[in-house]
């Protein structure tokens, strides 16, 4: 579970509590601890039912419906991790995961239930709810997720993504030389006139466990405390509260060896930038033709507004505070180039 001194208070209403993340106003009949609470009023765009499920579904087989997706992590009896299964003609969407824990999407996507049994801790549940879960029911609402990690850097949000390991870890660097972690695992694109705006997500980062050691040993990290394989976030600066325009994606290349190589800055071609853009989207691999079409439209305008650049750095957790220092250094020289992305991109288009 959550630990108690991190959390924020939930804000209890009428309906359940209340909280927001990633631009979604939220009710639930639990506490759901990690998310912002929130005082609104307004109708929720989400009502989450835990330790319940739609009577239909709860004695539905897992192999029922239509397969949507299937993740490509492999536990440890060789199932996919999380798998996603369309049923009723798409009234539902159910999110099956190997441990036992069932979510169902419904109601347009306005209302989510899950069950989870006793050896599974509230605490897997919020990771799975606001990480994958969330990911996929915006996506299925219309909103282009990205699986990155995003930091504030001036008044912009700058993300990171890539195959390669490091996202969270670069966020924590980030946080730690005093810029705001703005979500972890799912960063919003949502259109705002010519931006894109990333919303806030809950303070956590999601880590593997011998990161947060190597980390920790080094004591690098009084802002935030380990639970389990991931770290909350207790410093109240080190986490962004209100949305922000995304001005830069780097995409993290493999990491460079010896450990004493120079980090390297590089534009990408448009082609490998959209392909990236896609491959790290939520909900890619479901999407039917119109669909697919219109998100590689979207991802088309996006990439020509927005700064791709790819970042290279040595392969030494220590070398993150220089890491940092370099990226702001790059953005801000961005920053000053008028037209700057619309230009390298076009020289790049033919690559």
């Amino acid at each position: 579970m959550f630990l108690a001194e991190t959390a924020p208070t939930p804000v209890r209403c009428g309906q359940g509590f209340r909280f927001r993340a990633y631009g979604l106003a939220m009710v639930c009949n639990r506490p759901l601890l990690g998310v912002h609470p929130s005082s609104e009023t307004c109708s929720p765009d989400l009502t989450i039912s835990l330790q319940e499920m739609p009577p239909e579904l709860s004695a539905m087989a897992d192999d029922a419906g239509e397969l949507w997706w299937a993740s490509p992590w492999i536990d440890s009896h060789g199932q996919p991790s999380h798998v996603i299964r369309k049923v009723r003609s798409g009234e539902y969407y159910r999110f099956l995961c190997s441990n036992g824990a069932r979510f169902a999407l419904g109601d347009g996507c306005r209302r989510l239930w899950a069950t989870w049994p006793a050896q599974v801790t509230e605490h897997d549940i919020a990771m799975c709810l606001l990480g994958p879960v969330m990911g996929a029911l915006l996506r299925v609402r219309g909103t282009v997720c990205l699986n990155a990690s995003a930091v504030r850097i001036g008044a912009s949000a700058v993300a990171f993504l890539g195959s390669a390991a490091g996202k969270s870890t670069t966020a924590i660097a980030f946080a730690h030389a005093g810029h705001p972690v703005v979500a972890d695992a799912v960063v919003t694109l949502d259109p705002c006139g010519d931006r894109y705006l990333v919303h806030p997500g809950y303070p956590h980062l999601r880590l593997r466990t011998e990161t947060i050691e190597q980390l920790g040993s080094a004591d690098a990290l009084p802002l935030f405390v380990s639970a389990c394989d991931t770290l909350d976030l207790i410093d109240e600066g080190a986490f962004q509260d209100e949305p922000l325009p995304l001005a830069a994606v780097y995409i993290l290349g493999e990491r460079s060896s010896p450990p004493a190589a120079a980090v390297k800055f590089e534009w990408v071609s448009a082609r490998e930038a959209i392909m990236v853009l896609a491959n790290n989207s939520y909900g890619n691999l479901q999407l039917g033709g119109v669909m697919r079409a219109q998100q590689f439209e979207f991802l088309g305008r996006f990439l020509f507004r927005v700064p791709i650049r790819k970042v290279t750095a040595p392969d030494d957790i220590s070398f993150l505070p220089a890491l940092c220092r370099r990226v702001v250094a790059d953005f801000r020289s961005l920053a000053a180039c008028a037209g700057v992305t619309s230009q390298a991109r076009a020289a790049s288009a033919g690559r």
